[in-house]
Parts: structure tokens; C-alpha cells; sequence
């Protein structure tokens, strides 16, 4: 996995704050639990990000640039191990934070447009991308999804 551990820490440090929030727990003040769940949640949401821009960049790379890892069954597992672990940090992030897939689907439409955008200002792959995303943010996470190369 790809989950570092400062997003572990932000992730178990989340579970214990809503865990205070559901008891009842009274021995701290209820808006410090509740300023604490919020931070740590938009902390969570820039980490899932960072994470699908990668997933994202991998996915890219398979479906445009595979013929350079396609004969190497090395350098194929590898790619493809990282795709799918990148898409169990996410899911696993979504587990505990159901809210952020929404904005999963946001991210995905901005990241695309990040790479797009340096695709023509470097003229990078200009030619290669198409304007719009070619995944959806279910494919992105499905874990059987692995996109055919055009």
C-alpha cells in the first residue's frame, strides 16, 4: 500500500475522534472533538487526492504508454500492482470517510485537467489525450478496470 504513515495517523486519529463524538463522551469539549474531526477529515481529503493523481498518472500511462512495459512482465506487474494498490488507499479512505466520494469525482475532473493542460504547454502527448477525461470515477476505482491501450 501506498498509505504513508502520517496518513495512518491522520486516518486512526479520525476514528478516535468520531468514536469520542458517537459515546457521548463529555470529557472534551464537544466543538474541540468536532474542529478535531473536521481537520483531520480535510487532512484525509488532500492525502486521497494526492493519492488519485498518481492512480490517475498510472492509469494514463497504461492506456497510452504501455507498449514500453507490455514485453516486460517485470515492469508490467509493477505498474499494474500500483494501480491497484493506489485504488485500495482510496477505497480504503472511502470506508472511513463515505462523504469524500464526491469529492473524488471533483478531483478527477480537475486532475485530468492538469495533465491535459501540461500535455499542451509542453507538447507532451498534445495529440494523444482526448479533452475529457477518459475514465470515470467508478473505473478509476474498480479494481478489475485496467484501461485497453488505443
Amino acid at each position: 500500500m501506498y498509505i504513508t504513515k502520517d496518513i495512518l495517523l491522520h486516518i486512526k486519529a479520525f476514528e478516535l475522534f468520531n468514536l469520542f463524538k458517537e459515546s457521548g463522551y463529555t470529557g472534551l469539549d464537544s466543538k474541540i472533538i468536532n474542529d478535531a474531526t473536521e481537520d483531520l477529515s480535510n487532512f484525509i481529503a488532500r492525502d486521497a487526492v494526492e493519492i488519485l493523481f498518481f492512480l490517475v498518472n498510472n492509469l494514463l500511462i497504461w492506456k497510452y504508454f504501455n507498449r514500453e512495459f507490455r514485453d516486460n512482465p517485470t515492469l508490467f506487474f509493477q505498474k499494474k500492482d500500483e494501480i491497484k494498490f493506489r485504488r485500495l488507499d482510496i477505497l480504503h479512505i472511502l470506508n472511513i470517510i463515505p462523504t469524500l466520494e464526491e469529492k473524488m469525482n471533483t478531483e478527477l475532473e480537475n486532475i485530468y485537467a492538469r495533465f491535459f493542460e501540461a500535455s499542451i504547454e509542453t507538447e507532451f502527448c498534445k495529440d494523444i489525450y482526448p479533452k475529457i477525461c477518459p475514465f470515470t470515477i467508478e473505473q478509476v476505482l474498480d479494481v478489475n478496470f485496467y484501461p485497453e491501450n488505443e
